[in-house]
This record gives structure tokens, sequence and C-alpha cells, in this order.
């Protein structure tokens, strides 16, 4: 007599899910459930559904930290921007000769002339020595920049300081020179090394500066009070003490 075939209840649970997503292998695993004879038989299929379940939501977990940070480091950049955005803007300092009055030879010479700030200072004991070390100086500093130039006249100005080094005024043949100079400091800035160049200013282009510099100090004190301002080679610098040259100051906007 042949013997009668025993069925086989127990819910076959697939190994290997990686080419199906974790919503489909529990729907699988629900529709196999329909076979179940025994509660027994229901088991795996629960504590299966239990661990996809549980790394699904560890991911999402995940992914939802993730955009909080994301989103936090949003609001920051745009804060920032918006902070930028609502500063007021800062007067500007005179940066040429333009428009100032050439009815006379002293105003002309501003013209083809330019100030230079972080030349440093000869060694030398004689006056006239310490004059051919300037000339010197100036001329490897063209030199390093590249441009063809004519000096009519060059020499320090005000008195010695401790601290940092005499300006030095530079009078060139033809103002295209000076704005040859003045263009190439501007293109050239890291061949510097931390020298200066700006226009010659007269005495009332002084005056103004001075005023506008109030008014510009005053608003950097309360925009950015954890800087010092001065002005350096005419230009805003911020000063890191009396020695350090300073760095000019730019605004992120």
């Amino acid at each position: 007599m042949a013997s009668k075939s025993k069925s086989n209840s127990t819910i076959q649970i697939p190994s290997n899910q990686n080419d199906i997503s974790p919503f489909q292998t529990i729907q699988s695993l629900i529709t196999r459930t329909s076979n179940a004879t025994k509660l027994a038989d229901l088991k795996p299929v629960i504590t299966k559904c239990l661990q996809i379940m549980s790394t699904i939501f560890s991911e999402q977990q995940k992914q939802l930290l993730e955009l909080t940070k994301q989103n936090q480091e949003i609001l920051k950049q745009n804060s920032d921007i918006l902070q930028n955005l609502t500063k007021p803007s800062l007067p500007l300092l005179p940066d040429s000769t333009l428009g100032a009055s050439i009815s006379h030879g002293v105003d002309k010479e501003l013209l083809r002339s330019v100030v230079i700030a972080g030349i440093d200072e000869s060694l030398a004991e004689k006056p006239s020595d310490k004059h051919v070390d300037d000339q010197n100086a100036i001329t490897e500093l063209f030199d390093n920049l590249q441009i063809e130039v004519s000096i009519d006249k060059c020499y320090r100005l005000g008195q010695p300081k401790a601290d940092k080094p005499q300006l030095m005024k530079v009078v060139f043949a033809t103002s295209k020179h000076q704005q040859s100079a003045l263009q190439a400091a501007k293109d050239q800035l890291k061949e510097l090394n931390g020298i200066r160049i700006c226009p010659s200013f007269s005495k009332d282009q002084l005056q103004n500066i001075t005023a506008k510099w109030k008014i510009i100090n005053e608003q950097l004190k309360s925009q950015y009070p954890e800087k010092k301002f001065c002005v350096y080679a005419g230009e805003i610098c911020t000063s890191t003490g009396p020695n350090p040259k300073p760095t000019p100051f730019t605004t992120s906007r």
C-alpha cells in the first residue's frame, strides 16, 4: 500500500532579498502566511517582518538626522547672507586723484606720483648711501612687477618710526607710468610681499580722507566690534598689533 505523502506547511523565508525592496519582501511574506496551518508557522514570518521594519526605521532616522543637519546649515548660510545684505554701505575712501584740481604744477605732479609703504629702510650710515639704497629698492620693485617706468625722483616722507618704515614718494616722468604702477600693484598683489602702492594725495584730499575715515571707523566699530581698523597706504585695513603689517579689509558681499 502506497504511503501517504506528508504535506509540509512550514513557510519558506527567502534568504537573499538584495534584488527586491523591503516592502516587497514584507508583502511576499504576508502572502505566504496563507499556507500556514499552525500558529508556530507564523513566528518566523512575524520575526522577519519586525527585523525589516526595524531596519527601515533606522535608515529613516539616519536620513532625518542628515536632513536636519543640512537644513541647519542652510538656515545659517541664509542668516549670514541676510546680515551682510542689511549692513549699511561704507563710504569709499578716494582711490585716485580724478576730479582734483590740476590748475598748478603741484597738482599736476600728483597725477604722476605714488606713495609706497612697506619698503625697508636702508641700514647705511651716510644719507647719500641711504638714498642710493632706496632708489635701488624702487627699481627692484618695479622690475619684479615687470613694468617699464621712468622715475624722476623718490624720497622718504615724514619722520622715522621704530615700528614701521617711512613711506616713500615716487614721482614718474608721466602720468601713464603712474597708472601702470597702480594697475600692476592691483593685478600682482602677491608679488608685492606686503608692500602697498597707492596714489599720492593733495592736502585737501588727505583732509577728505580723514573726515571719511572717521565716519567709516564708527560704522566698522558697530558692525565688527571684535576687529581693529586703520588706514594704511590709502586702504582700510585690519590691524593686529604695532609690528605686523595691516591687512586690507573686505566685506563678504
